[in-house]
């Protein structure tokens, strides 16, 4: 299977199915680390969960608990909520690379690959993306082969 992407000036060019999977699974691998390192001290609860999904509720432009109510989702197998959380930091801060990776991540887990690859894509394209996402291999379209 063959997924289209448009490049800058509305030329068509082609990236296998299989290097966006080996970017997508660089990614999942990645943030599985990542958060297996952060939740080895104290794996999140439901009752944390709940606690700021209250909070986010009633403050939904608090950042920080948007975002850290987004972590404990996703460490608790609730991939939507998590999507939902990052979306909302998205609407109010549209520029967040990392943010964009972590969702390309959660919609590559629901098997939304499509969606996923819009997101892998922007987390590496726009200006002032940090080092450690631009990085991530396989992440960048440059490094993906055309076909």
């Amino acid at each position: 299977m063959v997924i289209a992407n448009f490049r800058q000036g509305g030329g068509r060019r082609r990236f296998g199915h299989r290097n966006w999977l080996v970017a997508g699974l660089c990614a999942v691998v990645a943030t599985i680390s990542s958060a297996q390192a952060q939740t080895a001290t104290a794996p999140p609860s439901r009752e944390q969960y709940e606690q700021l999904f209250l909070i986010t509720l009633k403050n939904p432009s608090d950042l920080d608990a948007s975002f850290r109510f987004a972590q404990v989702a996703a460490a608790l197998d609730e991939d939507e909520a998590a999507i939902g959380a990052l979306e909302r930091l998205l609407f109010y801060n549209p520029k967040l690379s990392r943010v964009r990776l972590e969702l390309g991540v959660l919609y590559y887990k629901l098997k939304a690959y499509g969606q996923a690859r819009v997101y892998f894509t922007s987390a590496v394209e726009g200006e002032g993306v940090p080092e450690e996402v631009r990085a991530r291999p396989g992440l960048h379209p440059g490094d993906r082969s055309s076909r």
